[in-house]
Parts: C-alpha cells; sequence; structure tokens
C-alpha cells in the first residue's frame, strides 16, 4: 500500500509516518515519497538505541536528505 499515493479528502500527503511504535525492539520499512529510497523506523530500548545510532556499518547505508 502506497501512503502517498492516497488520498484522505485534502490531497496526498506530504509526508507518512507513525505515531507510535508499540512494540520495542520494531521496525517499519516504508518506500520514501520519490520512491527512490527506504525510511527505516526503528525501535529499540534507550540501551541498545544508542549503540544502533553509533554503527559505522549501519551508518554508511544512511542518508539525510
Amino acid at each position: 500500500m502506497s501512503f502517498y499515493e492516497t488520498d484522505f479528502g485534502w490531497g496526498n500527503p506530504v509526508w507518512a509516518s507513525s505515531a507510535s511504535l508499540a512494540t520495542k525492539n520494531g521496525i517499519l520499512l516504508m518506500d520514501t515519497k520519490c520512491g527512490k529510497g527506504i525510511e527505516a523506523w526503528v525501535s529499540l530500548n534507550e540501551e541498545d538505541m544508542s549503540r544502533f545510532e553509533c554503527d559505522l556499518d549501519l551508518l554508511s547505508f544512511t542518508s539525510t536528505n
């Protein structure tokens, strides 16, 4: 299901997200609006997230665009 192509009555969304991930240690993957990338929503406990955010292998695949 493409969230970006869905018209909720006021036009297509500019950005789609999840209000919250109800579980810890969960990942939600979504296409980006342009369709040329993937957004990864990651929910971890605080200690694991600190390590996850500093992982150099992981960071090599990320962008801020």
